[in-house]
């Protein structure tokens, strides 16, 4: 098999968690974690929510340019993306700080993403309005992660604080060219700043 293949398939074993790498230690089998798989009925956006409900919704755009993939990314990214657009989003409620996203958009896809689009349309709009890309399917890992001092310094976690926050793991697969291909999102939440309710109408009434 060419190593292509190899890589292709050991990030599909990555992504469902079957296997885990450590930069210059190696690959391993995974211990097998408590997990709970939902299958939502249709795509949810925090940014489109949160605009829709009427939150003073502040977006910061930190970041947005080429670069190559760090090291820690490469196995989350397809085997075609060789460059990315880095985007680092930061978004308050108010002047309290909520959520900051990391994105990497294959940068053969998308060469440019202008700052007024980026503070003004979730990242689907982007994809799916602005860019004519459907998105075939969207998968979201979350989980508890320490933050380390620039995340931490951003979402305000002062040292008296929970150190503990939760940490996601997003990804998008599309179809260009004929090929699938993936954005990838990194994204941490300060919890402490308030909760999500997630509700499910079982008879329809409500």
């Amino acid at each position: 098999m060419s190593r292509t293949t190899i890589r292709e398939a050991s990030r599909e074993l990555e992504l469902n968690e079957y296997i885990t790498k450590t930069q210059g230690v190696g690959t391993f089998v995974s211990k097998k974690l408590t997990e709970a798989k939902i299958v939502l009925e249709k795509p949810f956006s925090l940014f489109d929510w949160l605009k829709e409900k009427g939150f003073d919704l502040k977006i910061k755009i930190l970041s947005n340019k080429i670069i190559s993939p760090p090291e820690e990314c490469l196995h989350h990214l397809d085997s075609y993306t060789k460059k990315v657009l880095y985007i680092e989003r930061f978004m308050l409620i108010g002047s309290e700080p909520l959520y900051l996203a990391k994105a990497y958009f294959p940068n053969d896809i998308f060469k440019k993403i202008g700052k007024e689009t980026l503070i003004n349309n979730s990242f689907t709009k982007v994809v799916e309005e602005k860019f004519k890309i459907k998105i075939l399917h969207k998968k979201l890992i979350i989980e508890a992660d320490i933050p380390d001092k620039g995340v931490a310094r951003l979402l305000r976690i002062k040292e008296k604080d929970k150190k503990v926050i939760e940490y996601m793991n997003t990804y998008w697969t599309i179809e260009y060219k004929s090929k699938k291909r993936i954005i990838y999102h990194q994204g941490y939440f300060h919890w402490s700043k308030g909760k999500f309710v997630f509700e499910l109408d079982l008879d329809g009434k409500t």
